[in-house]
């Protein structure tokens, strides 16, 4: 099966490839044709091959934040057997979370360590300055909503 990259240049973006699935929050929808764009741009993007990382990436991205937010409202510590105290245990799951977006962002492109090794892939008189960030005005984070929503305003 022939998979064709969609590129800035040969304009072949329909509005379906830039649509996030309907598994991705709306509050991260943003974000993902964020990096999508972002993807496009570089002209590393191939719907088919793609979209499931970038979902993926999206996905962490949003349970590590509803994570942290957890995390503000209880505290970073409970109480353990005793008078002793241990590490929540969401402190390690955000953890990972947070080391499975890097790994996912510098595999797709996103991160700006991999920027630079796309960017040099890139045929230089196609691509002479370097890509759209992906975290620009149009991707910020959603604001929470709920409890623990106040201590992010803070």
């Amino acid at each position: 099966m022939h998979r064709s990259r969609i590129t800035a240049a040969n304009k072949t973006t329909t509005p379906a490839v830039r649509q996030a699935p309907q598994a991705i929050p709306k509050a991260w929808r943003a974000v993902w044709r964020a990096c999508v764009d972002h993807l496009i741009k570089a002209g590393k993007y191939s719907h088919e091959t793609d979209a499931p990382l970038v979902a993926l990436y999206v996905h962490t991205l949003a349970e590590a934040e509803s994570m942290r937010l957890q995390l503000d409202v209880e505290g970073r510590t409970v109480a353990a057997s005793g008078d002793s105290i241990k590490a929540h245990p969401l402190c390690a799951q955000l953890n990972s979370a947070r080391v499975t977006a890097s790994k996912l962002a510098m595999s797709l492109g996103l991160a700006p360590a991999a920027r630079v090794r796309i960017s040099t892939a890139v045929d230089a008189g196609a691509h002479s300055e370097a890509p759209a960030d992906p975290w620009a005005a149009e991707a910020k984070v959603p604001k929470p909503k709920g409890r623990g929503a106040q201590r992010l305003d803070a």
